[in-house]
């Protein structure tokens, strides 16, 4: 199958698995490392919030132009400000000298979604979720040691400090720029627009707006998924973003054992990859996700009421995070959301998935920080399993699984 494959889709599963392995080995510490330098939780909401927000605002924009511009020169355009942020974490002294680097860091252009993008653009609909799910298990591989090599670096250079976190960065850094080098270098130019579409562009705010008032109208299904994900998205990048410091609080995990519960959710939802993508192209799309995303409703359970290191693992193989046996269930999830429309379209549809998940995030980062300075930590972690059951399970039901006419 691999061979079959479209040149373009190859190279985007080498170069964003090599992308998102530096990803990986900062995920578990970004918000450590900020709280390190005396951030409380409400400033890490804060933070939260105003690169929601500034995301939103880019996304939009990026989705419109992304319709006619090439895809090569906007995921350039996201690693440099990725490595303009490095340079921030580098030299900052102060908690406040990173607002810069979270609010550029990963922000100004999504690269997983353009990868989907691609995906989904550029496959056949009866392999899709095959195909998403290979990427994920390639990614995966690369990305398995990511923790273990980050919790080692920390470790050497004095432990879960601000000094032993710091050194990922510089290596970090020399990745970006390698990455940089080799898509300016390699990667071919990728349009979703036609040429006589592309040489009647014009960019203005008339068009933008209007150009999304059109997308919207009349797609009752795309409604229903803006609602889905302005629910959805900001509890579950929260309680994303808050699970290291919770572990570190309040199990007493080290950088060693973060690393290898980490490691466990990443190796576990790698392996779930191809069982996933087999039920959902076979079955269904929705099948395969009901079904597995209640191993990571099952995990969260679990983690928060753990009595012991033993059963940190058994949750982190069921499902925390992003990772497990249920992280897997969000590969089934967004390729529905991509079929929504055809392929010229989605441009806006990155633009609106990337506005309404930071519109989700703006209103959740804020929520969840309060709860977290409260003394609600576990509410934290509990919310989203609480939303995935009684909300997004339920409206999927009533969104159509249709694959969108191409062309």
């Amino acid at each position: 199958m691999f061979k079959r494959l479209d040149k373009r889709v190859k190279m985007t599963i080498l170069v964003e698995g090599i992308y998102y392995f530096s990803i990986q080995m900062l995920s578990q510490y970004n918000v450590l490392f900020l709280s390190l330098l005396g951030a409380s939780g409400f400033d890490i909401g804060f933070i939260n919030f105003l690169g929601a927000f500034l995301a939103s605002l880019f996304s939009i924009f990026m989705g419109f132009i992304m319709e006619f511009y090439s895809l090569k020169k906007i995921i350039l355009c996201g690693l440099f400000f990725d490595i303009f942020a490095m340079l921030f974490f580098i030299f900052a002294n102060n908690w406040i000298m990173l607002i810069p680097a979270f609010l550029m860091y990963t922000q100004v252009v999504r690269q997983i979604p353009i990868a989907d993008m691609i995906f989904v653009s550029f496959t056949k609909p009866e392999e899709r979720v095959t195909i998403m799910g290979f990427s994920r298990i390639f990614w995966g591989l690369l990305q398995v040691s990511a923790p273990l090599l980050a919790a080692f670096i920390v470790n050497y250079f004095g432990g879960i400090n601000v000094y032993g976190i710091r050194p990922l960065y510089y290596i970090s850094i020399i990745i970006f720029i390698s990455i940089f080098i080799v898509i300016y270098i390699f990667f071919e130019e990728i349009y979703l627009s036609k040429s006589s579409e592309i040489r009647n562009f014009t960019l203005n705010l008339n068009s933008i707006v209007y150009g999304y008032r059109d997308f919207i109208r009349g797609k009752r299904d795309l409604i229903l998924w803006i609602v889905v994900r302005l629910l959805r998205d900001g509890f579950q990048y929260s309680s994303v973003l808050f699970l290291p410091l919770w572990l570190v609080e309040f199990k007493g995990v080290d950088a060693f054992k973060l690393g290898i519960l980490t490691t466990i959710a990443i190796f576990t939802s790698l392996v779930s990859q191809v069982p996933v993508g087999k039920l959902a192209d076979k079955f269904g799309r929705k099948k395969a996700y009901y079904l597995f995303t209640l191993f990571y409703c099952l995990g969260v359970i679990i983690l928060i009421y753990s009595p012991s290191f033993e059963y940190l693992i058994l949750a982190s193989i069921l499902g925390i995070g992003i990772g497990g046996i249920g992280g897997a269930a969000f590969t089934p999830f967004i390729t529905m959301f991509w079929e929504v429309v055809g392929t010229e379209s989605r441009g806006k549809l990155y633009g609106l998935d990337g506005s309404i998940s930071s519109l989700s995030r703006l209103y959740a980062s804020i929520i969840v920080g309060l709860l977290w300075d409260f003394g609600f930590t576990s509410t934290v972690l509990i919310i989203p399993v609480i939303i995935e059951v009684f909300i997004v399970i339920p409206m999927l039901y009533v969104i159509s699984e249709n694959f969108a006419v191409e062309g």
